[in-house]
């Protein structure tokens, strides 16, 4: 049996460092109006009354040290994980062999990863296309679904 090794590339994405999109510039003004307000001993309720902004908003943007700060998502939609550091190391060594998810999770714990065990799994779960050790799909075996339509396939 032919083993093939599964090569899983690895996509990090930096997030914009001048946003202009309508989020951000939105966020922006929010920022400078609630920090003015502050400045001028307005209370966060009082502000968030002024600004029709929830007071868990207004208190976000009153701790962020800048408005960069409160824009988190890179662009694409989504935060930026505590794991996208280490993903090129768990890459490598998923395409080294090495699918045990505890052994990866103290690995990456001793270069610094603060996360938890579960964004590990779920990122390895979600990532795991082929088991680098069998040279076949994560799943295993094909489903009952997949194999009617491999069969009608071979029909003439």
């Amino acid at each position: 049996m032919h083993q093939q090794q599964a090569s899983v590339t690895c996509e990090v994405i930096e997030p914009p460092t001048d946003r202009t999109d309508k989020w951000a510039v939105r966020t922006r003004e929010r920022y400078n109006a609630v920090h003015a307000l502050l400045g001028g001993g307005v209370s966060i309720r009082a502000i968030g009354a002024q600004l029709d902004l929830a007071r868990g908003t207004v208190r976000r943007f009153a701790r962020a040290a800048s408005a960069d700060e409160l824009l988190v998502n890179n662009g694409t939609g989504r935060r930026a994980s505590l794991l996208d550091e280490f993903k090129p190391y768990l890459h490598q060594r998923w395409n080294e062999g090495c699918a045990n998810a505890t052994q990866l999770f103290g690995e990456i714990q001793e270069l610094g990863y603060r996360g938890g065990r579960k964004i590990l799994l779920n990122y390895l779960h979600q990532s795991a296309r082929c088991d680098p050790r069998e040279g076949r799909t994560a799943g295993g075996a094909p489903g009952p679904a997949e194999v009617v339509r491999i069969a009608h396939r071979a029909d003439p």
